[in-house]
């Protein structure tokens, strides 16, 4: 059967299901109670479409949307049926990891537009340590040394269980407002998000590569090495939520531009929920563990390396069910 004509026959469908989702949905959500009669028979003809899709090769423009209509039909029952806790647990057991998979595309773009300036400057400075007064400042330059020599006055002050909890607030204020900048300025025909991305990469390649040719190895890396693999997978995803923002808004493709938003938002509003809460994470490995010097740095690496094993892991296998082989 062709593609055209197997859409043909299935479009009334996929849009009934597509009007019942944003219904039932909304009366979730403000909390009232909702009449699902029909509504798993519908989801369970949706699921066998997205099969045969997917066996038929059709495609994955068609494959995402079915995609979209069975989690989000998957996520509804779910909840409905085992309150909110477990419908926590469901989103980052299936839904979050599911949705970064499905947008590998943005998660490339974004990887690239970190990674790509970040090394870009790294090398520039590890070849030519001046260019490090293109990105910092000398005063910025100072305060660093100050806080990475061993040796330092400041170093030898142990920070208290109060300033420990005072700086949790501080990372969590501080990485949100980031992976936040970087998704909003995906509204900025994806080109904000892109150069927000590259500022990031660029602002972390130079303060790395600076202390490190300067001598502070030793407490610079055991320090980012631990926290690093939630807060710079999380603003990757960033990034990836505003170009998917992007997309929806100014190249609406096949679908009418309202339709286009409306899509594009409940895809990267997921991917907003995991990335916040990885930056969460982040704040707490960086306030309470980072700075910690009770362990040796060979403890320190090791965790580290586990962290990125893990998160590498969650979203290359995590959420892989019958539903989505993504």
């Amino acid at each position: 059967m062709k593609e055209s004509y197997f859409v043909h026959t299935k479009e009334s469908d996929w849009s009934e299901f597509l009007t019942s989702l944003d219904r039932l949905e909304s009366r979730w959500n403000r909390g009232k109670s909702t009449n699902a009669d029909g509504f798993t028979d519908r989801y369970r003809r949706i699921a066998h479409d997205l099969t045969i899709a997917r066996t038929r090769g059709y495609s994955n423009q068609l494959i995402d949307r079915l995609n979209n209509l069975v989690q989000r039909g998957h996520n509804l029952l779910y909840t409905k049926r085992f309150g909110w806790v477990h419908g926590f647990l469901n989103f980052f057991t299936y839904s979050f990891p599911q949705a970064v998979r499905s947008q590998k595309l943005y998660i490339l773009l974004s990887v690239l537009a970190f990674v790509g300036p970040g090394l870009g400057m790294s090398y520039m400075i590890s070849t030519q340590t001046e260019f490090v007064h293109t990105v910092l400042s000398d005063e910025q330059l100072y305060q660093l040394q100050e806080m990475y020599d061993p040796n330092s006055e400041r170093r030898r002050v142990k920070r208290t269980a109060i300033e420990n909890i005072e700086m949790f607030g501080h990372y969590i204020l501080n990485n949100t407002s980031i992976g936040l900048l970087v998704f909003i300025n995906g509204l900025v025909f994806g080109i904000g998000s892109i150069i927000a991305l590259a500022f990031n990469g660029i602002f972390i390649g130079s303060v790395i590569t600076y202390l490190c040719i300067a001598g502070y190895s030793s407490t610079v890396l055991p320090f980012v090495v631990g926290h690093g693999a939630f807060e710079l997978t999380a603003i990757v995803i960033a990034g990836a939520a505003g170009l998917r923002m992007a997309k929806g808004v100014f190249i609406p493709g096949v679908y009418a531009r309202k339709t286009s938003i409306k899509i594009a938002s409940k895809e990267a509003f997921l991917l907003c929920g995991g990335f916040f809460t990885m930056f969460i994470l982040a704040a707490f490995i960086e306030a309470f563990w980072s700075p910690s010097d009770f362990l040796p740095n060979s403890i320190k690496y090791s965790v580290g390396i586990l962290l990125w094993i893990a998160v590498f892991y969650y979203f290359l296998f995590v959420g892989r069910d019958k539903h989505s082989h993504r």
